[in-house]
């Protein structure tokens, strides 16, 4: 990058913070809100999380700071964004790896995350993009199915769970987890995913079943 290049684009940079200190955008709120759905999804669990977009990570550095991050990958266009977010993220207690690329060939990503964070990013892709962006976790989704066809419940999971990295809000990939993990004994695990699939699609056809089938775990658990 020119000298030219790095004056315009701190200036254009040192304007976006001001947006983002006046919190004209919401950050503050929005970064509270993100801090509160991890720490309700992995209480004190160690949890791997991919940022795309990252930008300089100034506003969710802080909200990083107090959780149990086992692996942060950070992904962005901007070397200079980047270079500033390395000194932001120093205070994670955690390994930090920072990849100058765009959102889609950050999903690229070899390995699975607990976690993909996206704020003030995916609106920056056409039309076509964010359809393909989407398109992955549908993909990852038949796989799995596919796989729980086959009895191999351990790779479906892994299959949809890269799914939900992708699109949290995929309720069918919640409830197939919850069936993965039902035949591999691990109902608690199930029971939270048919919670989601509930949250996320209360009017399915199957969500009367679906209840019945919580309620007797319930009560199971109460007895025991």
């Amino acid at each position: 990058m020119s000298e030219c290049e790095k004056e315009s684009f701190f200036d254009a940079w040192r304007t976006y913070a001001k947006v983002v200190e006046g919190d004209y955008m919401f950050h503050r709120e929005i970064g509270a809100a993100v801090g509160n759905a991890l720490r309700a999804r992995f209480g004190d669990r160690p949890f791997s999380l991919l940022d795309l977009g990252c930008g300089d990570a100034a506003t969710l550095a802080p909200t990083l700071a107090g959780l149990t991050l086992s692996r942060y990958k950070g992904v962005d266009l901007s070397a200079t964004a980047l270079d500033i977010a390395r000194e932001n993220l120093k205070a994670l207690p955690c390994p930090v790896e920072l990849a100058k690329a765009d959102l889609l060939d950050g999903l690229a990503e070899d390995g699975a995350f607990d976690a993909i964070h996206a704020s003030f990013s995916l609106h920056h892709l056409p039309t076509e993009l964010k359809a393909e962006f989407f398109r992955r976790a549908a993909a990852l989704y038949e796989e799995g199915v596919s796989l729980i066809g086959d009895a191999d419940y351990v790779g479906a999971l892994g299959k949809l769970s890269k799914a939900l990295e992708i699109d949290p809000s995929f309720a069918d990939a919640h409830k197939a987890m919850g069936v993965c993990y039902a035949h591999l004994q691990e109902a608690d695990k199930g029971a939270y995913h048919y919670e989601q699939y509930l949250k996320l699609n209360p009017g399915a056809d199957d969500a009367a079943q679906v209840r019945r089938m919580l309620t007797d775990f319930y009560k199971t658990q109460a007895n025991e």
